[in-house]
Formats: C-alpha cells, sequence, structure tokens
C-alpha cells in the first residue's frame, strides 16, 4: 500500500511540475471577485491552444448530473492504453463561484486547464476538471443554502467518476484534489466536511491530498473583512457573501459555520497544502493563516505557504505544490 502511494504521488508531482515549467502564477488569471479597480465581469483569459498529444483521449462537456434542469458537466483526459487502475485528479476551477459570470462565459475557463488535464492524462492519469451549478441560478431558484448546493455538486461529481471507474480505468483509492479561490473553498469544505464514513458510507472518493490557493478559512471572518473594504469593493463582496449562504452571519450562523473549512479541522483528513499571497485583497491572508491554525491544532498533516507579494491568483503551478505531494507519498 504505501509502496502504491509513493508511486502515485510521484507520478503526480512529475505531471504537475511539468504544468510549472510551462507557466508561472503571474500567467494565471485572477479570480473573478470584481475589485475596486475592476469591473464586475472582466475579459476571461485564454490559454494557448496545444496540439493533442498521441493516445490521449480527451472528452468536453460529460454530463454527471442533472440539477433543476441545468446540466453539470465535467471535462475528462484520460489514456486507454495505460493498463490497470490509475490514479485520479480532479480540479475544481475558481470563478466566483459562478455568481459574477454567466454559465457560458464560465466555460471558457476550460482554456485555462485543458493543458494540464492532457499533461496528466499523458502520465498515466485519469484527470478531471469538474463545473458546478453556478451561484446566481442557485439564487434565481431560491435555494436556501446555495454554498453548500455546490459542494453537493462536487459529490455528484465525484459519485459519476467513482461509478465509472471501470469504464475509465480510476483507481478510486488515489486521489488528489486541487482547487483555487472559490473551487479551493468548495475542494475545502467537500475533503474535510463531516461524513458518516470515510471507508465508504456517505462518501464515494476520498481524497488524499487538497491542494487549494487564495481560498477561503473562515466565512464569518471573511464577512466581517468584507464588510471593512471601501466601495464599491465592498459591496460586489458583500452581495457574494449573502448570496452564498443566504443572508448575513446573524441571519445564517450555521451556514457561515458549515462553509468554514476551519470548524472541520481534523487529523484524519487528508494532507493538506494551502497557498495564499501576503497581497491579497479579495481573500485576505488572514484567511490562510486561520485554517492553518486550526489544521495545526488538530494534528493534520498540512502546509502553509505565503507568496511574498503575492496577489489573488492560481498558484497551482507553484513547485511546492509537488514538494508537498512527494513528501507525503508514503501517507
Amino acid at each position: 500500500m504505501r509502496a502504491s502511494f509513493l508511486s502515485f504521488s510521484t507520478c503526480v508531482a512529475a505531471i504537475l511540475l511539468s504544468v510549472a515549467c510551462s507557466s508561472s502564477p503571474a500567467d494565471n488569471p485572477v479570480d473573478i471577485v470584481p475589485s475596486a479597480d475592476q469591473s464586475v465581469a472582466p475579459p476571461v483569459a485564454q490559454a494557448p491552444e496545444e496540439k493533442p498529444a498521441p493516445g490521449i483521449e480527451y472528452r468536453r462537456d460529460i454530463p454527471y448530473a442533472n440539477v433543476s434542469g441545468v446540466e453539470l458537466r465535467l471535462d475528462l483526459a484520460y489514456s486507454p492504453d495505460v493498463q490497470g487502475a490509475k490514479p485520479l485528479l480532479i480540479y475544481v476551477p475558481g470563478n466566483s463561484y459562478g455568481y459574477y459570470v454567466s454559465y457560458t462565459k464560465e466555460k471558457q475557463w476550460k482554456g485555462m486547464f485543458e493543458p494540464l488535464l492532457r499533461k496528466a492524462a499523458e502520465r498515466g492519469y485519469v484527470a478531471a476538471a469538474v463545473n458546478h451549478t453556478p451561484l446566481d441560478r442557485l439564487v434565481l431558484r431560491k435555494d436556501p443554502f446555495p454554498f453548500m448546493s455546490i459542494v453537493d455538486d462536487l459529490e455528484k461529481a465525484c459519485s459519476f467518476l467513482a461509478s465509472s471507474a471501470e469504464e475509465y480505468g480510476i483507481d478510486r483509492n488515489r486521489v488528489v484534489l486541487l482547487g483555487w479561490s472559490s473551487g479551493g473553498h468548495v475542494a475545502l469544505v467537500y475533503a474535510f466536511r463531516p461524513r458518516a464514513s470515510d471507508a465508504g458510507e456517505g462518501r464515494s472518493l476520498v481524497p488524499k491530498i487538497v491542494v487549494t490557493a487564495s481560498s477561503v478559512g473562515d466565512m464569518a471572518r471573511l464577512y466581517e473583512l468584507d464588510a471593512a473594504q471601501p466601495e464599491p469593493f465592498r459591496s460586489n463582496l458583500i452581495n457574494l457573501d449573502e448570496a452564498l449562504l443566504g443572508g448575513n452571519p446573524e441571519q445564517r450562523p450555521a451556514e457561515y459555520a458549515a462553509a468554514s473549512p476551519a470548524r472541520f479541522a481534523r487529523a484524519d483528513g487528508p494532507a493538506c497544502l494551502i497557498i495564499h499571497g501576503d497581497r491579497d485583497v479579495a481573500v485576505p491572508l488572514e484567511q490562510a493563516l486561520s485554517l492553518d491554525r486550526a489544521l495545526e491544532a488538530a494534528g493534520a498533516r498540512h502546509r502553509l505557504v505565503v507568496v511574498p507579494d503575492g496577489a489573488h491568483k492560481n498558484y497551482l503551478g507553484m513547485p511546492e505544490v509537488w514538494s508537498f505531494i512527494e513528501e507525503e507519498s508514503g501517507l
């Protein structure tokens, strides 16, 4: 078991390192939470096209669930030529939970992660990038707890991937979960929230490692920080918080607690790497520090990497990601 996971983790490191060599944190787009000097929907950055690698199956927009008339989809890359069960890498993109970007425009972000999925498949992975119900649609249909519905969408995607394990050759016991900004928030809560049993009941896939960048630790505290921001940034952030959780912390204390990964830190959870810029305005560094303290108090396997002069960006291409995964290979 130890040797199997060592091979798995070494493979993860090699995959992601190959991505890091072709990009830097500065190449990644900032998340689309509007700042004081940003419009509500800034242009979406596009990745350069890459020629498909031979022997790689890349499937776009695979339906994994239908929720209230919204068909949820994921992209999947794998190599049919790789024999045996393959480790699984799941990526949850950051996009302000789909609140400030329309559902169709959000799909343009696929260009940012398709190269990663292809490289993962070249190295023997099944790699998936997961979409979820956009927050604006959840608000329109008066969902009582939009954030948890988004987390439930990730659960549905994981359930689909688990049920498709034989078709795609997935090893359900070797899973890495990555996410940045809103995607990292969703990934953390999925990975750490209480479930009936880590052995299977109540959860479809159990990530061994979770890596997040520029993400949330404590929603109630984040609301306080957002309320102290200057206008118009303040209103944009407060509107997002209240749309996500159905109100403010006084009105929805249980929901704010349930959406705070730091509240569910536990020693038997996945190994966790937190990466955060020290000049992040949209999600201040304090959020990463609170999560780091909670994981430390719980005795969880984790590390915090603070990026000097780092803004609100996707840092999942940093070499620290691969170092962390290698170090956790025997767990």
